[in-house]
């Protein structure tokens, strides 16, 4: 789960900024939304950020999708450095912290960089008590121009571990790959708890842009009888008149014809071979998944069975749906992460194409769902779902933009009112601020443009 994330000198983040999923400690509202972990920790299952156009909320899930690219890619990437705060001074380098909780154990990883190459790196194992934190490794450039590392006792303490940090500094240290992925890809024992922090990037966090489409989601459709009554279930309840969702396979050859058969050949063969899902988009709404079963390329489509009048049903395919029930069928491997495993999902725009009642009524549902395992974070612009019956107060997020044009974030439980003050009300009238200011808007001169132009011909 996530504890906290931290960033400076990224996108409108121009002083150091941190957004957190802690409880606060004296509010005793909606207990079922916390999940409580060992040695006092509390942590939410939900957040929603708010602010207006240009506030910086969504550069908060672009800068930890940076940190994920990072440990992902195993490099800072090139274009990186151009996403750094436009008016910071050219020497001042990007800062991502990250605070996470897996398999039992919390730890923070720290990571500066200026342009490629990394100048500060370190991870510790933190606790939710008063116990000091413990430095697993630290990496650092010092002045000299010199990489200084500090690994665990191991290194130190056996001639293997002698031998292995030896060729880590020499062979390995790469100025612009992580410390923390170049230990992990080691494998070794001593070294496990480094490979838990990657393995909950690469396990447990997924990151949603309004136009991302779910990975493999067909053929766990047709694989995976649990995830279709889970789908089923839950499409059922959206009551947009589907009865159903299946898959439909074809061969490789009757899908696409011989027209299109040597694109598909040229371009996937070897992803197939290697016994990858290929996915294809067939039109702007649709997708088809293929995959390798029993030597042969098959080709598998989402299909869609309706209710009609007089008990007739009919068959739909994705293409044939509308966004609004694209988009819910796309949030159902989120929801089923969410619920069954210790997933950490973070949507941009969760209202995208999304009726305002159907999303307030699945956010109430894993609100007050006591088994879900994961958490919830994202932006909107929704101010239907500022209810003090779905959301504590801790749960709520502000971003706004100061003078400096920089991104500040606060939770509404930084507000001091009573549980009872209607926070819609509140938000829209400005007392929270992350709102566009349109006092002046009704001064808008509509046509003084075209007029102008009129009098000048």
């Amino acid at each position: 789960m996530l504890i906290r994330f931290i960033v400076n000198n990224l996108y409108s983040f121009g002083q150091e900024k941190e957004f957190n999923m802690l409880a606060a400690p004296k509010y005793s509202k909606l207990k079922h939304h916390k999940y409580e972990l060992s040695k006092g920790g509390r942590l939410l299952k939900l957040a929603a950020i708010y602010g207006a156009n240009g506030a910086g909320k969504s550069n908060l899930v672009k800068a930890l999708h940076i940190l994920e690219r990072i440990i992902k890619q195993r490099k800072i990437g090139v274009d990186m450095q151009w996403e750094r705060y436009k008016y910071s001074e050219a020497d001042a380098p990007i800062y991502l912290g990250i605070e996470l909780h897996r398999k039992g154990k919390n730890y923070l990883y720290y990571i500066e960089f200026l342009g490629q190459e990394i100048i500060h790196e370190e991870l510790y194992q933190t606790f939710f008590d008063k116990q000091e934190p413990k430095c697993i490794f630290e990496r650092k450039k010092e002045e000299s121009g010199q990489t200084v590392i500090s690994l665990p006792a191991f290194f130190q303490s056996s001639k293997e571990g002698q031998i292995l940090q030896t060729i880590i500094v020499n062979n390995l240290l790469k100025k612009s790959v992580p410390l923390l992925t170049t230990l992990s890809d080691l494998r070794h024992e001593a070294l496990e708890q480094v490979r838990e922090v990657v393995d909950w990037f690469e396990e447990q966090l997924v990151i949603i842009y309004p136009n991302s489409k779910p990975v493999s989601f067909i053929h766990r459709i047709d694989s995976d009888p649990n995830f279709l009554k889970f789908a089923n279930e839950m499409v059922k309840s959206f009551h947009t008149g589907i009865k159903q969702l299946y898959v439909r396979k074809s061969l490789l050859h009757d899908f696409f014809g011989e027209d299109n058969l040597r694109f598909v050949y040229e371009n996937h063969l070897s992803k197939l071979e290697a016994g990858q899902i290929v996915v294809l988009e067939i039109n702007e709404k649709e997708q088809v998944e293929i995959v390798m079963e029993e030597g042969k390329a098959i080709v598998k489509q989402l299909l869609f069975q309706h209710y009609g009048p007089a008990g007739k049903e009919a068959t739909f395919s994705m293409g044939e749906e509308s966004d609004g029930t694209i988009r819910l069928i796309d949030y159902i491997s989120a929801f089923s992460g969410m619920v069954n495993e210790a997933q950490v999902y973070i949507i941009d725009e969760l209202e995208r194409s999304i009726h305002p009642v159907i999303m307030k009524a699945l956010i109430r549902k894993f609100a007050e769902d006591s088994s879900t395992k994961g958490q919830l974070i994202f932006t909107t612009h929704e101010s239907n779902l500022l209810d003090h019956t779905i959301f504590r107060r801790d749960e709520i997020w502000f971003a706004e933009k100061d003078k400096k044009a920089c991104t500040d974030l606060y939770p509404l439980s930084e507000y001091k009112e009573h549980h009872s003050k209607d926070i819609q009300k509140g938000y829209l009238h400005g007392r929270y601020s992350a709102i566009p200011f349109l006092t002046n808007l009704k001064d808008l001169n509509w046509q003084a443009y075209e007029a102008e132009k009129t009098n000048n011909l």
